[in-house]
């Protein structure tokens, strides 16, 4: 799919999850003032904490993701990034030290102004580690068979095989291209612990339990899902990350502990770094 169909789908991807959120809003809000305050507060992961402030600052991540994505996407922006000015390297560290500085950010927002624990509301101590790791890793596993029965019945009965987009994201046609085995390491280092670590936080610990507070766990996961899918650029990637999200969002509300979605998606990077290394 070239640049310009890529960055409509895109487009109208986000719109679409603008208008979710919108009309979600406003029917919670209704169905809020007409119940107990507390209606919307099941489940084990923690949103009580969250106020007014928490949304603004939620609305803002939305809105600067959204925008960041579709100026990245944009085909000016790959036709600057592909004369070769700057190296897949470069690219990658600044993408990670972006990602990074809006987690840490989110953190700090947290834990200074807001006076969180971030431990405490993402339930980091609620599960020891193994246990985190092995409930992860059979999660991933239904996860996973439940992304290849969705694709298969898309192509199936939705869609056809011509009318999914397949083509690589860029980063793995990097990888498959790249003779530099530093590159290797790094996109390696970066999907497998850094990307689940700040991703995870970002979307499941935060704008999750933020939407969740003012809406619920479901219209929460939907979006959340939708959302993450779309800030990846890449439209064959849509119904795998969305189904992906989905899961992720599931297991966080399960367990109340973000170790687990954490480690899901380690484990999901780790299975395609795996997959490009043995099919380049």
């Amino acid at each position: 799919m070239n640049p310009a169909a890529t960055l409509g789908v895109l487009h109208d991807v986000f719109i679409f999850s603008g208008l979710i959120l919108l009309v979600g809003v406003i029917v919670y809000a209704v169905i809020r003032s007409q119940t107990a305050e507390s209606w919307n507060l099941e489940g084990n992961v923690l949103t009580r904490p969250y106020g007014l402030q928490d949304a603004f600052v939620a609305l803002g991540v939305i809105v600067l993701f959204g925008w960041s994505s579709l100026q990245i996407g944009a085909p000016e922006s790959i036709d600057k990034t592909s004369t070769g000015s700057l190296s897949p390297a470069i690219e990658l560290i600044a993408g990670v030290s972006m990602l990074m500085f809006f987690g840490i950010l989110l953190i700090l927002y947290m834990r200074i102004y807001r006076d969180m624990d971030p431990a405490e509301m993402f339930g980091l101590r609620s599960l020891p580690v193994p246990v985190a790791l092995g409930i992860a890793a059979l999660s991933f596993i239904a996860v996973w068979v439940m992304m290849v029965v969705i694709i298969s019945l898309l192509k199936e009965y939705a869609f056809g095989d011509a009318a999914i987009d397949e083509s690589a994201q860029k980063t793995v046609e990097t990888f498959r291209a790249s003779g530099s085995l530093t590159y290797k390491l790094l996109l390696g280092f970066t999907a497998v612990i850094i990307a689940p670590l700040t991703e995870e936080i970002i979307f499941r610990g935060f704008l999750y339990g933020v939407i969740k507070r003012f809406t619920d766990r479901w219209f929460s996961t939907f979006f959340t899902a939708l959302f993450f899918a779309a800030v990846h650029q890449h439209v064959g990637s849509l119904f795998p990350l969305f189904t992906l999200a989905i899961g992720l969002a599931i297991a966080y509300e399960a367990t109340g502990c973000l170790l687990v979605p954490i480690f899901m998606h380690a484990i999901f990077n780790a299975f395609n770094i795996g997959a490009m290394m043995i099919l380049k």
